[in-house]
């Protein structure tokens, strides 16, 4: 019987989720999975990929100030290598699983292929190991 891994669907079955996989482990194109464009992420300059993170919001008194996230166990904030991929793909987005059109193949090929790139990415072999995507952990430990 197979283990089971669970990963948090983000924004559910968005294109954004896809990317995500598709730009750190290269489902898309046959690459091997490095880390290369991660690799350059540190403490001391990982605010510059955070998309929005000086943004400013207006406050009751009318002054600005950029916003502290205490939220980012719900809702990190997006990288920006992975809103530009977002960018990239929008031209060829389609619905997932329930058209008949190219890019509704595409877009359903992309998601279909993360499952064995998620488990590439975990060290886990598809022999032992399956991944399912959930809504919340809450929901992936009741399919459990």
């Amino acid at each position: 019987m197979k283990k089971s891994i669970f990963l948090k669907r983000l924004l559910s079955v968005s294109l954004a989720a896809i990317v995500s996989l598709h730009l750190l482990t290269s489902c898309g194109n046959g690459e091997k999975n490095t880390q290369d464009e991660t690799s350059g992420y540190t403490i001391d300059n990982i605010r510059e990929y955070v998309v929005g993170v000086d943004e400013k919001v207006e406050l009751e008194d009318g002054s600005k100030r950029a916003i502290i996230n205490f939220d980012n166990a719900a809702t990190t904030p997006a990288l920006q290598p992975v809103s530009d991929e977002v960018e990239a793909q929008m031209k060829m987005y389609g619905s997932i699983g329930r058209g008949f059109s190219k890019k509704s193949d595409y877009s359903t090929d992309l998601y279909n292929n993360t499952r064995s790139k998620v488990l590439q990415f975990v060290g886990a072999d598809e022999e032992n190991y399956t991944c399912f995507y959930v809504n919340n952990t809450t929901d992936g430990l009741n399919k459990l």
